[in-house]
C-alpha cells in the first residue's frame, strides 16, 4: 500500500491527455478547427490519418487538411508513415523557424 506522500507524488507525476491539452491551450491560441484536430489526434488510440480526423471531427476534409500543416510546423502534431500523432514533449511546441531558402530582409528599404 502506498503512503499518502507517495500517492500524492504519483498523481502529480502522471501526465494524461487532459494535462497535455491544458498545457497546450494555456500556451498557444488555437482556432476551433485546430483544437478539434488536436483533441482527436490526442485521444486516438494510435496514429490517425487526416481523413479519419476530418470524419471524427465532422470537419470538411479540406478544412482539416488545411490546418494540419500548421500544427505539424508548430510541432504540436507529428507525421509518421502510419498517420498523425500528438507530440507529447511540450518543449518541442513552438513557432517554426525560418524556412530554408526564404529571404530575410535586414536593414532599410530596397
Amino acid at each position: 500500500m502506498l503512503s499518502a506522500a507517495a500517492a500524492t507524488q504519483a498523481s502529480v507525476s502522471a501526465v494524461g491527455p487532459g494535462d497535455l491539452l491544458l498545457s497546450l491551450l494555456r500556451r498557444w491560441r488555437l482556432s476551433n478547427r485546430e483544437q478539434a484536430i488536436v483533441i482527436t489526434v490526442l485521444l486516438a488510440p494510435g496514429p490517425i490519418t487526416s481523413l479519419a480526423a476530418a470524419r471524427k471531427t465532422r470537419l470538411a476534409y479540406t478544412h482539416a487538411k488545411a490546418v494540419i500543416p500548421t500544427l505539424v510546423d508548430w510541432q504540436i502534431l507529428a507525421r509518421t508513415p502510419e498517420g498523425l500523432v500528438f507530440q507529447r514533449e511540450s518543449d518541442q511546441w513552438g513557432p517554426p523557424g525560418p524556412r530554408r531558402g526564404s529571404r530575410v530582409r535586414v536593414g532599410g528599404a530596397s
